[in-house]
């Protein structure tokens, strides 16, 4: 997110957070997938409060999860990220034929029948 933005915690600091300060980190992602769509001009949908579902127990955190995830990747999607598929740079996405792997041109209905060598 701060390589896209420019702002907010990445790298080692980001880190640290995830392992060391993980309640911190309940209150800073929500706060900076909020950030992200406050750079685009628009609402945040997401603020630091967002945290504050950490603390009721058991659902609490599967809620915390489904919401910055869901907002982090509605962004993404909004963007240009393809919808349910990650695929390493250069291969082919979900739904996709890999590269050399395409059709040749026309409807395989218009193509000749073989002839059968056998008869």
């Amino acid at each position: 997110m701060k390589g896209y933005s420019g702002k907010g915690i990445g790298g080692g600091l980001g880190l640290l957070f995830a392992f060391l300060l993980f309640i911190v980190n309940a209150f800073i992602m929500p706060a900076e997938v909020g950030d992200l769509s406050v750079v685009e001009g628009q609402q945040p949908p997401l603020s630091a409060l967002t945290g504050l579902w950490i603390y009721l127990p058991f659902v609490g955190s599967i809620v915390w999860v489904v919401k910055t995830q869901g907002r982090l990747n509605e962004f993404w999607e909004s963007h240009g990220a393809a919808v349910g598929a990650s695929s390493p740079p250069g291969t082919a996405a979900a739904g996709e034929a890999p590269a050399g792997d395409e059709a040749p041109a026309g409807d395989a209905a218009d193509a000749a029948p073989e002839a059968d060598p056998a008869g």
